[in-house]
């Protein structure tokens, strides 16, 4: 029994694991015409630099020169911000449905006007911003707080097992004979996945 429950903890495991790597952390979906284009990012630098740089813009959807009507629909850690330039303007129209923003910048280049959009949020979005973390901590996967084994959450958990565990095995007197009988399980993942799927 216990071997069928490890078996499929790490069958289980690894099919998890394998889906959430499959996925790039941000990403950009962008449509000018009928022409819709992907281009995966690892850091949110990357992802503004997809949005706004008309060269990175170029790397994924060729034939763009900044002057024509595009949609862009970035995928930030598992929530949706719409951006969108209509043709011959510089206006970058900015919605994020989930948290109900909605904002507009014009500058006098499509750049300029993602610097506005990044100068905005250091400054005058402070409260989009909060909103936008607290949908994060909800809704993604890789949240730095609590979505990810490195996350803030997963280091104190991990911390307050090792505590008390460690305490636990440094008064007593393990040696190899005397846990031949037992079964060591290498992860308590192992152990609790099954409850969960």
């Amino acid at each position: 029994m216990i071997r069928k429950i490890i078996r499929t903890s790490i069958v289980a495991a690894t099919l998890l694991t394998a889906s959430a790597n499959a996925a790039d952390l941000f990403s950009v979906t962008a449509t000018m015409g009928a022409t819709p284009a992907y281009k995966g990012a690892n850091t949110v630098q990357e992802l503004f630099d997809a949005i706004g740089q008309k060269s990175t813009i170029q790397t994924y959807l060729p034939g763009y020169n900044g002057t024509q009507a595009v949609d862009l629909v970035a995928n930030y850690r598992g929530v949706r911000i719409n951006f969108s330039y209509t043709a011959g303007s510089n206006t970058l129209v900015m919605s994020i449905p989930d948290i109900g923003v909605n904002e507009s910048f014009t500058g006098s280049t499509r750049e300029d006007s993602q610097d506005m959009l990044t100068d905005w949020m250091k400054k005058n979005g402070a409260s989009a911003v909060e909103k936008l973390m607290k949908k994060l901590a909800e809704v993604s996967p890789s949240d730095p707080i609590a979505g990810n084994p490195n996350s803030l959450m997963s280091q104190n958990v991990a911390t307050s097992f090792n505590y008390g565990f460690s305490d636990v095995v440094k008064s007593k007197n393990y040696t190899p004979e005397s846990q031949k009988g037992n079964v060591v399980l290498p992860n308590l993942v192992l152990v609790l996945a099954p409850i969960f799927l």
